[in-house]
């Protein structure tokens, strides 16, 4: 076992980073090769976080006797646990502690799609935790310690860094300069933020603009933004301002429409709303919702977050809030009294028996009285008496009037919410109650077996609708609905399909990027290209959507992905097996690699006559799989490849060239 010196978790023999908080770990090198063993730099967008903490220094000097610097710095070493526990709630990454002050990662060693959001999360909590220490200080302090914070988007390496005995994980580059010169010029309790993660998060939090600032190594002033809080909305997307209508969505509308009709006529059913990232499963449940306002249907809706899958019954309580009509910020006795007045109206004489369970679930603290009588010493029927207890709130609430629930994101639902969710799927068969299941098709999910267990024991009440990539005409009545651009080029149009691939997000995602860098310009009232293109870059907004789905693989196969990139978006069996020997030299384990890669939807086989053949599913899959290698890493492996291919391929003409 390796213990990280860090947070101190025992790892089994061979891990390069720590399992529980991605610190790297001192092992030993064998070989001095850039690229043996696992992969130690690539490639990523992150976002990076300083934290100095403002106070310490009036505390350093009140310190006289070596007792007195002893508190100090257990003072120190208590406000930097705090503020640690803070990453790592956010699944982020403590780069290094600097006296005061802590560098965290969001992003690396492992990429979430979410990171610009879980940093400013953890940002606020931060802000939050230091309130609650400065209230309970471990020891005396001379003022209130406050905390400012620096916080920016972009690309780094990242890796090991070191000698043999000695290696830490670490990230590199400008994007680490800046948001140090952001911290730098922050204010005590301030959170500065740089254009891109503004960019990147201005739809879920509220920002102040603030005047341009020139800081050191920058000849032009940066752009800076102070975040304020959340919001409890998120904004609508859209290009420019801009919405379109649903393209290419209509059976599936009408297929959900059906399902509300019907419901409003006294049928429940379930139905699983399943797709990927970016094909409307939101915006479709959002449109048949808005187009059923006024039905007389309540509508309750929970949502999944990659950055809570910790946190028990998350699901369950947004649902119970938004019936409640409370938000997270109510305080608990304020709910405690809004969940009596809706309990006697509802239960009756059995409030007393099921509201404490509702109380216990929604995060209210009980009377000592009532406490008692429940069995707080058995867990397990505790959960299952809760469980009774949101099965017999929803029967009342859909005995009311009829009733939607839907749970948006189930791929990132966490365990507990699951389980209710799966006790509450039989209630459809004798209740006006419509159950929506939004996911992503992610086997791996705790959802996912729930769902497909559900598909054959409540058949005649389930449906399953399924989001497809949009054909190539859908695309482009697509692009046309959100920008009436003057004489697009068909050069333009094909470029930006080719790109986005028949996924809605994408599309508008690429149309963004060419409105941020001016080749589309709104003049008027009508959108004109103003500039030739030859080529378009990954959007940032989709960096991390693609770079997580690869960072969820195994090293090895992240690897196996990774080499196959550099043979191109077409690349051989025989010549991927040939040249990625540092992955595996065992045929079984190869093809078990490769039978992974293509479940996780990342590749396909190709139909070929000559030889096996895969391509990549997404053409920016392929790109950001490239682009994550280093430098010397691909001309590493284009060497490999061209040994390997030049005498399989010399005799066989210009097309393998």
């Amino acid at each position: 076992m390796v213990k990280c010196e860090i947070c101190r978790f025992e790892n089994p023999v061979g891990f390069a980073y720590c399992g529980r908080c991605g610190n790297g770990l001192a092992v030993d090198v064998p070989d001095d090769s850039f690229i043996s063993g696992a992969i130690e730099g690539e490639r990523k967008q992150v976002t990076v976080l300083f934290a100095d903490i403002s106070g310490f220094t009036a505390l350093n000097d009140s310190a006289e006797t070596p007792a007195q610097v002893e508190r100090v710095l257990q003072v120190v070493n208590r406000c930097l646990d705090m503020l640690s526990d803070v990453v790592y709630e956010y699944d982020g990454y403590v780069d290094k502690y600097m006296g005061d002050a802590i560098m965290a990662v969001f992003g690396a060693p492992r990429t979430h799609e979410d990171d610009p959001e879980r940093a400013l999360h953890a940002a606020l909590a931060m802000q939050e935790r230091l309130e609650d220490f400065n209230r309970n200080p471990p020891a005396p302090l001379i003022e209130p310690l406050e905390i400012h914070i620096g916080v920016n988007t972009g690309v780094v390496i990242a890796g090991l860094v070191g000698t043999r005995r000695k290696r830490g994980y670490t990230v590199m580059g400008d994007t680490v300069n800046v948001a140090s010169r952001l911290e730098s010029v922050s204010e005590r309790g301030e959170i500065l933020v740089s254009q891109d993660t503004y960019y990147l998060t201005q739809q879920l939090f509220t920002f102040k603009t603030r005047q341009p600032v020139q800081v050191k190594g920058k000849r032009n002033a940066l752009l800076v933004y102070e975040l304020k809080g959340v919001k409890h909305q998120r904004a609508k997307q859209g290009v420019g301002g801009l919405r379109a209508p649903m393209v290419g969505r209509k059976a599936q509308s009408t297929a959900l429409q059906e399902r509300v009709a019907a419901v409003r006529q006294g049928e429940g059913s379930i139905v699983a709303v399943v797709g990927e990232a970016g094909l409307g499963k939101s915006r479709l449940v959002s449109e048949v919702r808005q187009q059923n306002a006024e039905s007389g249907v309540l509508w309750l809706e929970g949502r999944g977050l990659s950055y809570r899958q910790n946190q028990s019954y998350r699901l369950i309580i947004e649902i119970l809030r938004a019936y409640l009509q409370v938000s997270p910020e109510t305080p608990t006795d304020v709910v405690w009294q809004n969940l009596q007045a809706v309990g006697q109206a509802r239960f009756g004489d059995r409030a007393d028996e099921i509201l404490p369970y509702l109380a216990v679930l929604i995060g209210v603290k009980l009377d000592e009285k009532t406490a008692q009588a429940l069995p707080l010493s058995d867990p397990q029927m505790l959960q299952q008496r809760m469980f009774n207890a949101v099965a017999e709130w929803v029967e009342v609430a859909a005995e009311a009037q009829p009733l939607v629930l839907v749970f948006e994101d189930l791929h990132w639902a966490d365990a507990s919410s699951v389980q209710v969710i799966e006790h509450l799927l039989a209630l459809p068969q004798r209740l006006p109650v419509l159950i929506i299941c939004i996911t992503r098709p992610e086997k791996e999910s705790a959802f996912w077996r729930v769902m497909e267990t559900a598909a054959k024991t409540f058949a005649p009440f389930f449906a399953k609708i399924q989001l497809d990539p949009l054909t190539e005409s859908q695309s482009r009545s697509l692009v046309d609905r959100l920008l009436h651009v003057e004489d697009l080029p068909d050069a333009l149009e094909n470029l930006i399909l080719s790109r986005a691939e028949g996924n809605p997000l994408f599309v508008e995602e690429v149309l963004r990027s060419l409105i941020e860098d001016e080749t589309i310009v709104r003049r008027d009232d009508h959108w004109v290209v103003v500039r030739p293109v030859v080529d378009i870059d990954i959007p940032e907004t989709l960096t991390g959507v693609l770079t997580a789905r690869i960072d969820r693989l195994d090293e090895p196969e992240k690897r196996l992905l990774q080499i196959a990139a550099v043979i191109g978006r077409v690349f051989s069996r025989s010549v991927l097996k040939a040249v990625a020997e540092d992955v595996t030299t065992d045929p079984t384990e190869f093809e078990n690699y490769m039978e992974d890669l293509v479940e996780a939807e990342l590749v396909r086989e190709r139909n070929s006559t000559s030889e096996k053949e895969y391509i990549f599913k997404h053409v920016l899959t392929y790109e950001t799989a490239y682009n994550t290698l280093l430098i010397q890493q691909r001309r590493i492996y284009h060497k490999r490849i061209a040994d390997n291919m030049a005498p399989l391929y010399y005799l066989r003409g210009e097309e393998y060239a």
